[in-house]
């Protein structure tokens, strides 16, 4: 009889744990993600909210090239992916827009311009920057860089990390176009300060598969409910 009411438990708990992955309730999501991703505090963000409304799924965190993230959603290695993309080039899925943010010039904090209010773009053109680049060399900030007129650096210094960046502008080697969302971080030696022009903003896409679970779906959902 016990070893009869044991097997009717086991049944009934994966009954129910059958309903929850099919709600959504249970289950696993992998997120991919380039590094803006975090430094916006959009993963983050959507992530607490997740948790609240859907505590028993398991969330696992990848970080990538912003450009590979597509390419990793496409492969089935994540099931989500948020990049900076100005190339929405993915078939086979979904993307949404989900944020965007206008540039700012992080400057050592000796620089000339630094006491300076919102900077001219012709004042730095003959300027050494310092750019953030993906592995492959390719890089959002060069593609603004490109957007400007007669924008001819001295030198250009690249870094697929963003302390590595900060590192280049705290010392001096060369000033940076930034989203103005990592003007909240707090880096030594480091000033940010606004442009006098606007240019093309940076934009974040979170990606999906459209034959995405429902976990996924479910993330995503409360992405469009806010």
């Amino acid at each position: 009889m016990r070893k009869s009411h044991s097997a009717i438990a086991q049944v009934e708990a994966a009954v129910d744990t059958a309903v929850d992955i099919g709600r959504g309730a249970a289950g696993s999501i992998r997120i991919g993600y380039g590094a803006n991703a975090a430094i916006t505090g959009m993963i983050s963000t959507s992530i607490r909210r997740f948790r609240a409304e859907w505590p028993g799924v398991s969330l696992s965190l990848k970080e990538m090239p912003s450009n590979s993230v597509q390419d990793a959603l496409i492969s089935g290695e994540v099931d989500i992916g948020y990049a900076v993309a100005t190339d929405v080039r993915i078939t086979g899925a979904n993307s949404k827009r989900i944020g965007q943010w206008h540039w700012m010039l992080a400057l050592a904090d000796d620089h000339p311009l630094s006491g300076q209010g919102a900077i001219s773009v012709a004042q730095v053109l003959a300027e050494s920057f310092a750019v953030y680049a993906e592995a492959d060399g390719r890089s959002t900030t060069v593609g603004v860089m490109s957007s400007i007129p007669d924008m001819a650096p001295g030198h250009i210094h690249r870094t697929s990390h963003v302390t590595g960046l900060m590192a280049y502008v705290a010392s001096g080697l060369g000033i940076s176009f930034v989203p103005a969302s990592m003007s909240v971080m707090n880096f030594p030696g480091v000033v940010f300060r606004p442009l006098a022009e606007a240019l093309p903003p940076m934009e974040m896409y979170i990606f999906w598969r459209s034959d995405a679970g429902p976990a996924a779906r479910n993330y995503v959902g409360l992405l469009d409910a806010t």
